[in-house]
């Protein structure tokens, strides 16, 4: 099977998308200074995709899986993004914890990461839920 760039599969998204995080600390996969810049009243740089409340108004949904207090359902999977019921792309991280890449799988294998994140969903809650009970 020939390999399908990501930003393909990104185009080819009618519906609806999840991105399933498992990492405990984020900070290094994503450009934290200019996020900061961005929190200080500095618009986002065309190339960073904004996160959390920004995109939230537009349709998309938070919600966390807290394995604080109860099992984790999903553990020993790492980060990935389902597309449809059959595509995925697992992302890996070098050892400091940098996004390195993202490869979308043969369609054969794309099911289980659709049940992890099926099974993700099942167990979240949505985030304004979630932090109305633990904000700091």
């Amino acid at each position: 099977m020939p390999e399908r760039p990501l930003g393909d599969l990104f185009d080819g998204v009618r519906r609806e998308i999840l991105r399933l995080e498992t990492q405990d600390d984020h900070s290094r996969s994503v450009n934290v200074d200019a996020f900061r810049r961005f929190l200080g009243g500095e618009p986002m740089p065309d190339d960073t995709t904004p996160t959390g409340s920004t995109r939230s108004g537009a349709g998309d949904g938070f919600s966390i899986l807290d394995v604080t207090d109860q099992g984790n359902p999903l553990e020993n999977t790492g980060d990935f993004w389902p597309f449809g019921s059959t595509t995925a792309a697992p992302m890996r991280y070098t050892g400091d914890g940098r996004f390195a890449d993202a490869e979308a799988l043969p369609d054969a294998d794309g099911s289980t990461y659709t049940a992890c994140g099926n099974t993700a969903l099942a167990h979240a809650v949505p985030f304004a839920d979630w932090w109305a009970e633990h904000a700091e």
